[in-house]
């Protein structure tokens, strides 16, 4: 009560003093004996009123006792007594309504005195009110220290004196289109009285006033915001472009480190094809073409870490039977299989083995585990390969565990066995060497398929288990058993095709025509794009067998050319192997794209598999 007045006695004395001159006008003792009830009832509550908005709840209270006490005698009939007790209850209430109307009061005052201490200690946002016409009708000091203007500069002047919509600063100003049903942000440029512009963000409230309907503004300096978003976007911009010459520059260095590599392959692949090859010199001719080969997967390593960082990863799914592609696998590492002499179960027990996958890169998973296998056990070992069914959240999963008796993998090892360039430390990496790469795109590979690859170990000398887990999917009614596929090299050829070969390497040319015409193919040899056009002229070809980069233009401008005029088929060669390059490749109408350096075995089973069948693509030929 103390916050209504300083002296509480004072506020009582107020009520005494109301009532005693209530009592000398209407001369009490006579109105009660008289019939002017009506006049008593008025005088009375209005000093009652009178108490209880002055002084409170408690001096209303006492002022009705006071007129109660007042009006008191002995000869009081029942009914009179009934209507003093309705007197004193509705003096009560009145007092109670009047301290609670002045108590909203003070405390209303008590904010909007709190609000204006606020919007004054504001200085780094600018706070105004407007009319419906954009005329300034309240200025914070927040607003002048913003933008500047004293108030008596601005009141009563239109807004578009220092904010205009954002980026439109011209004469005559437009409208900023308020809209005034609710509170909205807007986005403005505004103008300093120095001159000096900004961006900002405003805040537009309408005010709930029918006697002066305006606005609010809270607007608020958002350059530094602008200038964090642009160097943001700068940066963002600038990763990218790096992300790109990343790209370019790892492509280059492919194509340069492929390129070289094929006329050593295509040589090792004639003279191991070549019957007159002393027998001596096999062996060393194959360990030329098993790291000429190694060297390419490094290539193709690093390609593939790029592209699954970058989210590049393009997955050609088909639905494909795992165990077709564990055996196969089984038949690329049967070289490295043989020479260290390890044992090799294979259990592959699962009922449900189809999955919707790209076959080259299930392979690709396949075969990496089965070297890493081959690579960490000392022979003689074992490795066992087993698959099973296992019912998972989302239906039946296809479990496959390659199992090994090999070095193992310590426990601060296992943790990080995925990850890139991992290979558990300087010394695994100079006995074994490679760049740890494998295992890392492996589990990328797994992961795109919606499957996990895992790993565990007893510990060091105790072996390891590399476990892959991918849905399944039922097996097309259509399918059939697949038939272990046979060394190219060891096929008699299937058919005589006429074949058109573009190869601006000399050396690489001269060997590859004379393997396919060992194969029985009548070959046609060019290198570049103008004699390749000159050679087709007159006579007709089958298959189109071309190296992408030519001297005077590029195998893709060639294969248009003569898509356009027949329904030749083609074979891309290209040092560069990007998702892009297919793409280029398959638009231009060739049906595979073969990475170099180019095994002469992969190629010629290529072209049976594309003269063999109608589909326009048969995609990419990874290397085995």
């Amino acid at each position: 009560m103390s916050e209504r007045s300083p002296h509480a006695l004072f506020r009582y004395a107020f009520a005494f003093m109301a009532i005693a001159s209530a009592a000398t006008i209407l001369r009490i003792p006579g109105i009660i004996e008289g019939d002017d009830n009506g006049t008593f009832i008025l005088v009375s509550f209005f000093a009652i009123l009178v108490s209880a908005w002055y002084g409170g709840f408690g001096p209303g209270l006492v002022a009705t006792g006071l007129i109660v006490l007042l009006t008191l005698h002995p000869n009081m009939t029942p009914g009179r007594l009934v209507r003093l007790v309705l007197f004193l209850a509705c003096g009560a209430t009145t007092s109670t309504l009047l301290e609670a109307l002045h108590g909203a009061k003070r405390r209303a005052e008590t904010i909007a005195k709190e609000i204006q201490q606020l919007v004054a200690s504001i200085t780094d946002h600018a706070i105004f009110t407007t009319d419906r016409q954009g005329h300034v009708t309240g200025w914070s000091p927040g607003a002048k220290h913003v933008l500047g203007y004293p108030e008596a500069d601005v009141l009563g002047q239109n807004m578009s004196l220092f904010a205009r919509p954002a980026s439109d600063w011209r004469d005559p100003p437009p409208a900023l289109g308020v809209v005034t049903d609710d509170s909205q942000e807007r986005e403005l440029t505004c103008s300093r009285k120095d001159g000096t512009r900004f961006s900002a963000s405003a805040v537009v409230t309408p005010l709930p006033r029918e006697d002066a309907p305006g606005f609010t503004w809270v607007v608020r300096d958002v350059t530094p915001r602008k200038q964090a978003e642009a160097g943001l976007r700068a940066a963002k911009e600038a990763a990218e472009q790096a992300g790109r010459a990343r790209d370019q520059f790892l492509a280059a260095l492919s194509h340069e480190l492929r390129t070289p590599l094929t006329p050593a392959l295509v040589h090792v692949s004639a003279l191991l094809d070549d019957p007159d090859t002393p027998e001596l010199m096999l062996p060393g001719l194959e360990v030329v073409r098993r790291n000429i080969a190694l060297e390419a997967r490094l290539i193709d390593d690093l390609l593939d870490v790029t592209r699954i960082s970058r989210g590049k990863l393009v997955l050609n799914r088909e639905t494909v039977d795992s165990h077709d592609l564990i055996r196969r696998a089984l038949e690329i590492c049967h070289d490295d299989l043989a020479a260290v002499g390890h044992d090799v179960e294979l259990e592959l027990a699962a009922p449900s083995s189809c999955v919707d996958g790209d076959p080259a890169r299930l392979l690709q998973v396949f075969w990496n585990l089965i070297k890493n296998a081959v690579k960490f056990t000392p022979k003689p070992g074992l490795i066992a390969i087993r698959s099973r069914n296992r019912e998972g959240s989302s239906g039946t999963n296809l479990v496959v565990e390659v199992n090994d008796t090999g070095l193992g993998i310590a426990p601060e090892v296992l943790t990080k066995v995925f990850d890139a360039f991992e290979q558990g430390g300087p010394n695994m990496t100079r006995l074994f060497g490679g760049l740890g790469l494998g295992l890392a795109i492996c589990r990328s590979l797994a992961e795109a398929h919606g499957g996990v690859l895992t790993a565990t170990s007893p510990g060091q000398n105790e072996g390891a288990t590399f476990t892959l887990e991918l849905p399944t999917v039922p097996r097309p009614a259509s399918s059939l058993p697949q038939t272990s596929a046979s060394s190219p090299l060891d096929r008699a050829p299937r058919g005589t095709l006429r074949i058109l070969l573009v190869e601006d390497n000399a050396d690489t040319l001269r060997v590859m025509a004379r393997l396919l015409r060992a194969r029985g193919h009548r070959v046609t040899t060019a290198e570049t794009l103008t004699a390749a056009l000159d050679a087709v002229q007159g006579q007709t070809i089958d298959l189109i067998v071309s190296d992408v980069g030519l001297p005077d233009g590029t195998g893709l401008d060639l294969m248009r050319h003569l898509r356009a005029q027949s329904t030749v088929r083609g074979i891309a060669l290209s040092g560069y192997g990007t998702d892009d390059d297919l793409r280029n490749s398959r638009e231009a109408g060739f049906a595979a794209h073969l990475t170099k350096p180019i095994d002469f075995g992969v190629l010629d089973e290529t072209i049976q598999r594309v003269s063999q069948t109608s589909d326009p693509w048969i995609g990419r030929e990874d290397k085995d």
